[in-house]
């Protein structure tokens, strides 16, 4: 914080203008809306004070942002008193937007190869939360749920679960994607072998096959204390005493290990049927969130048929990506990013080797970490 990072973005985008890069090839994401117009002010504010600054001031302003790459200073001073008019003149104003701006507008400007309504409204997030909890409850009201919602009960109160739901929801796409390759029930069976355990296992079986003949609460008040420790005096015994003792803790954690499994599966029973009314809804609705304006942006860049088609056109207007608090970006919208500017460095994407570059500005120690999927690792890795 307070390192200046804003002005370090501004003068790059400074720098690429004064070397004749054109404004409409520059491509700049910000985290908020907000954070974008102060710094689209910013820039004009600078370039207008060009237009009518004194000789000397604006020589001395130039050489401290261009520095010995400054060449004719006269031809410079004149270029870049015009900057102001070319910034005003760009078709659709200059490109600073949140990276959800940029993909609205890249889902707009291809429809049909994204598979959306051309005339899509954008949601809040309040909007959406309104929405998924609206159908939450209309799901977990049907009577094919309430063995789901009984297991769930031990864990969770309703308002906890919808909680639990709502974050899961961000990774909606990873589930259906998951369920792309599996069944839901073969999705059960994997999750209890995962643990341990098998569908067909209970508590009492654990219990009576470890200790046929025993009362398996009396052997856990003998051996263990109320926190589910072996007891001191046990502890010291060794021996059989002590051997007794875990394989007590051993039929507890099969135990547990089924409830999990029960828990997880009875969850996503209820969240899986939620998530797919919920897509259904806003279908229907014509409308999208935050989360499918990064999802179905992906999909249109990686995995659809009209994918070369899309990035060929991104590529022929965009040479110049600069990414601000990049700390806070998902890895899903990393892979946005990515999407684009491999056509940068790569095959035909380098245009007569025309200088194309990614700059990234962030500070992993002021990360939100998990904030709408932000992951400063990912920031690390690029």
């Amino acid at each position: 914080a307070g390192s200046g990072k804003t002005k370090v973005l501004i003068d790059r985008i400074l720098r690429l203008l004064l070397a004749g890069v054109k404004p409409e090839t520059i491509l700049c994401l910000t985290y908020t809306k907000a954070a974008a117009a102060e710094m689209e002010n910013r820039l004009k504010q600078i370039v207008r004070k060009w237009v009518i600054m004194d000789d000397d001031a604006l020589k001395e302003q130039l050489i401290e942002l261009v520095g010995n790459q400054i060449g004719d200073i006269d031809d410079l001073m004149a270029f870049s008193r015009t900057l102001f008019a070319r910034l005003l003149q760009v078709k659709g104003g200059f490109q600073m937007m949140t990276i959800h701006s940029f993909c609205e507008s890249l889902l707009r400007r291809f429809p049909l190869e994204s598979g959306v309504s051309p005339s899509f409204e954008i949601i809040e997030e309040t909007q959406s939360k309104f929405l998924l909890k609206n159908t939450f409850y209309k799901i977990v009201s049907q009577p094919q749920y309430e063995q789901d919602l009984f297991v769930l009960s031990e864990y969770v109160s309703e308002k906890t679960l919808f909680e639990l739901l709502e974050n899961v929801q961000k990774d909606q796409s990873k589930m259906e994607q998951l369920l792309s390759y599996m069944s839901f029930e073969s999705l059960k069976d994997k999750i209890y072998t995962t643990l341990g355990v098998h569908l067909a296992d209970t508590e009492e079986k654990f219990q009576k096959d470890a200790f046929p003949d025993d009362d398996f609460d009396a052997l856990k008040k003998k051996y263990l204390t109320k926190s589910g420790t072996i007891l001191a005096d046990i502890q010291n015994a060794g021996g059989q005493p002590l051997e007794e003792a875990k394989k007590i803790l051993s039929v507890i954690e099969k135990i547990n290990a089924l409830h999990i499994s029960k828990a997880t599966c009875a969850l996503l029973h209820i969240m899986l049927e939620v998530f797919k009314q919920f897509s259904l809804i806003k279908q229907n609705k014509g409308v999208l969130d935050y989360a499918d304006l990064i999802e179905k942006t992906n999909n249109l860049l990686s995995s659809n048929a009209s994918t070369a088609w899309v990035l060929y056109k991104l590529d022929g207007g965009l040479d110049h990506i600069l990414l601000d608090e990049a700390q806070d970006t998902s890895p899903e919208q990393w892979q946005i990013i990515k999407a684009i500017t491999e056509e940068f460095f790569s095959g035909d994407g380098r245009k007569e080797n025309k200088l194309r570059t990614l700059f990234v500005v962030g500070d992993k120690k002021q990360s939100i970490y998990r904030f709408q999927g932000a992951d400063a690792r990912e920031f690390e890795k690029m």
